[in-house]
Parts: structure tokens; sequence; C-alpha cells
């Protein structure tokens, strides 16, 4: 049984049938291969389902590697979105199409949180469809709803019933934006054998610069670099203090990447030592390519996946654009407006929260929530001082600079607060650092008319 794309080939070359019947059938398969048209109903359906699946499973015995998604896609889509070309005269009929963020953006990339994938092949299989389905209708249903308000007329409604059609109107459309969004937020982990390293852990819960901050406290803490003070005083006065950070003892051979490159300059800088800035620039490459692990895990949000909140968004702002309508309308009218004021500040209110960016996935929310549940009685139940090296850097991870409070680390909280003032800090990664609460980590709180093949 073919894809559409062969069997739309295959059609083209049956329209030369010297070619056709003399060079493929004859010389080139010694044999005629006949076209046949599917009788329709759901038993022929499953029958040529079944056939296509063998023809994919043939594909990869033969050829040893699985068939191209663009010549020969899973059957879910061969016998589902395939299904609907149509013969268009383009003479009495527009052609147009629907949203990209609605047909590929939000839909294909739904069903890609629910894909199987086989080992390290890049292959993957889409599995769910009925799940899909309700998801595609509100949005479907969730797109229309601005088409559906205008034919309503609801600019010549008086002033209670259009604030009651508001109010439903609005539900409506938060109800749909919330569903968009939640299509593109369910990724499914790709698992993974063991459990995310601290410095993962700090991508997950803040940022890069976090992770290389908590690879500089486990180096302190592990004594393999050393704070370097550097006081200025004032009539013997204390006035400020500088702390840099140069190479004490031998980096260990199983050190984690990022500890190594931030090893590397603070041991390239000698005993003068390097400020905190620099270790984090040195980190920063490491880091990044935790958070692209985390991505690939599907802990962390592509940048693709923002079509979601963005159309989520557009919706509100639909709904927003209705009502700033009525309030122009019922300012040039001398109506009272007050409520449809309200109305419309809540309307725009939401739609910004809709448009805000999400970096965790659900599946990256619930697993820094088991992080931070296991590492909460850690923090509390003993002092930092007493807690191993990986322990240390597991509770900057999740809690921020703040774990380093009241600790042989403080000096290295210090740098990190300065380096924060400069300007060279994130608002993730100084969230527990700046505000010095133990808190930190809650920052980022037929066959398409074809039957198929048969011999002759």
């Amino acid at each position: 049984c073919p894809s559409d794309q062969v069997d739309q080939v295959w059609h083209l070359h049956l329209t030369y049938t010297r070619s056709y019947w003399d060079t493929l059938c004859r010389d080139t398969l010694g044999r005629p291969l006949h076209h046949e048209a599917t009788r329709g109903g759901e038993a022929e359906r499953r029958k040529h389902d079944d056939i296509y699946r063998r023809t994919l499973a043939s594909y990869q015995r033969f050829f040893g590697e699985h068939p191209p998604a663009d010549i020969w896609p899973p059957a879910e889509i061969r016998f589902g979105e395939h299904l609907h070309f149509r013969r268009v005269n383009t003479a009495r009929n527009w052609v147009v199409p629907r949203p990209r963020w609605l047909t590929q953006g939000l839909l294909v990339r739904g069903i890609r949180g629910r894909r199987i994938v086989d080992g390290n092949s890049a292959r993957a299989t889409l599995a769910g469809t009925a799940l899909v389905s309700p998801n595609r209708w509100i949005v479907w249903a969730a797109s229309m709803l601005p088409l559906v308000a205008i034919t309503l007329n609801p600019f010549d409604m008086p002033g209670p019933m259009f604030l009651v059609f508001y109010a439903v109107l609005y539900l409506c459309a938060l109800v749909g934006g919330l569903a968009i969004r939640g299509m593109t937020a369910s990724e499914s982990p790709n698992p993974r054998k063991g459990g995310l390293s601290a410095y993962e852990v700090a991508c997950l819960a803040h940022d890069e610069r976090v992770a290389v901050s908590a690879a500089i406290c486990r180096l302190t803490h592990d004594g393999l670099l050393k704070i370097v003070s550097q006081e200025k005083k004032l009539l013997g006065i204390t006035t400020s203090a500088t702390h840099r950070f140069a190479a004490d003892a031998s980096l260990p051979k199983d050190a984690e990447p990022i500890e190594a490159a931030i090893y590397r300059r603070a041991e390239e800088a000698g005993e003068s030592g390097v400020a905190f800035a620099e270790l984090q620039s040195a980190g920063r490459p490491e880091a990044a390519d935790l958070v692209a692990r985390l991505r690939k895990d599907g802990l962390l949000r592509d940048d693709d996946l923002d079509n979601g909140r963005m159309a989520a968004c557009g919706l509100m702002l639909c709904v927003l654009g209705i009502g700033i309508v009525k309030l122009i309308l019922g300012l040039t009218r001398g109506k009272p407006i007050v409520f449809l004021v309200i109305g419309c500040a809540i309307a725009l209110v939401t739609a910004l929260s809709l448009a805000k960016q999400r970096r965790r996935t659900v599946a990256g929310d619930r697993l820094l929530k088991s992080y931070k549940s296991e590492t909460r009685p850690k923090l509390l139940a003993s002092h930092a001082d007493r807690l191993g090296g990986q322990q240390v850097a597991m509770s900057v991870a999740v809690f921020g600079a703040a774990a380093l409070a009241g600790t042989s680390l403080a000096p290295v909280q210090a740098a990190w607060k300065e380096n924060m003032s400069h300007g060279f800090g994130s608002s993730d990664g100084g969230c527990g650092g700046g505000c010095g609460s133990g808190c930190g980590g809650g920052c980022g709180g037929g066959c398409g008319g074809c039957g198929g093949c048969g011999g002759g």
C-alpha cells in the first residue's frame, strides 16, 4: 500500500502508459503492476492500514533504515490528515490556508509530546491520536470564537446584555487559551537513566548562571578553589571587600565538564585569582549544553513551542478588542462604562498572563518539585558546613545563594551578590541571593481513492 506522496507519483506515471507498461513493468519489474480502487468501508480502511504498516516494516528490513517521514509518513498521518486532499477549481474558489500555528504549530506539536522514540533513531512513531482529537476540537472552536462573537452584532446590544455577553466571551476565550497553552506544555520527557546532576537541576530551577555558581560553590567547598579576599580600608576601618578565586588543589579526573572549565580559568589566573564574573563566563558554554540536554529530555520548553502562548494571547486580545470598540461607542453615546473598563482591564491582564513565557514543561515542574522536597529537609536538618560537595551544589541549585547564608561559604555568597550588583546576575539567579530568603528555588515558579497495488 503506497503513501499518498507515492500514490500521486504513481497516478502521474500511469498517464505515460508506454513508459509505465513497457519501461517500468516489463523491463524493470518484469511483471505488471495494476492500480486498483478501494471499495470503501471500515473493513477496507483497516485492511489498507495493516498493509501500509507492513509496507513500512518491509522498507526498514530491505534498506536497513527507517523510511523518510516526508515520503512515507506514519500510518496515523497517512490515513488521517493525508486523506483530506481535494481537487479544487481555483477559478471559482479561493484557497485560504489555515494558520500554521493551528495546523502545524499546535496540533503536530501536541502530538509530538506523545511520540515514542525508538532507541537513538530520529524516527518517531505518532501515538495517542484519540487523545489529540478533543484538543483539536477545542483549538478549532477557540479560533472561531472571535468570528462567532462578531456575527452576533454585540455592538448594538444594550449595556447590561453586552456585559453578560462579554463575561461569557471572556470565559470561553480563557478556557480556549488555557487549552492551547496546555497542548504545547504537556511534552512527555524522554526517559534517561539516572537522575539529574546538581547543575542540571540549577538550570531547570533557574538558569545557566546559577548552575555555574553552584559549581563554584562546590569547588570552593571541596578545597579545589580558594578565596583571595582584598579589603579596602579608610582610617583603619574596612569600607569594602572584593573576593577573587584561585586554584588550590588538583582537579579530580572525574570532575564535571562545567567544573573543569571553571577550574582551568582559575588556574590560568595564578595566585592573584580571578573575579566571580570571569568564572561565570568560563562555565557558561558548559551550562548551555546542560540546558540543551534538558530541552531534549522534554523538561525545558523549546523556543518553537512559543506559538501556543502567542495564539492564546491573541485569542484574549480579540476579546479585549471587542470590549474597546464597545467602550469607544459608549463614550460617544454618553453611556456609563465603569464595568466595561474593569472588564477590559481584566482581559488585558489575562492576555499578558497567557503571553508570559514558561521555561519548564509540566514534566519539568513536576521533577523540580520532587528535587525541592528531597533537598529541603537536608538543608534544614544539617548545617551546610557538614554537607558534602554534591549536597552543597544541590542546595545551591535548588535554593540559590540563600543556601550559603551563615556558612563558611558566605564569601562566595558575597562575591555572588557583588557580581549581581554589577549587572552580571539574572532575575532567576538572584532570587535567593538577592532577597536572602530560603525560597530561591521558587523563581520559575479508503486510501485516498487508491486501494493499493496488486500483481497481475
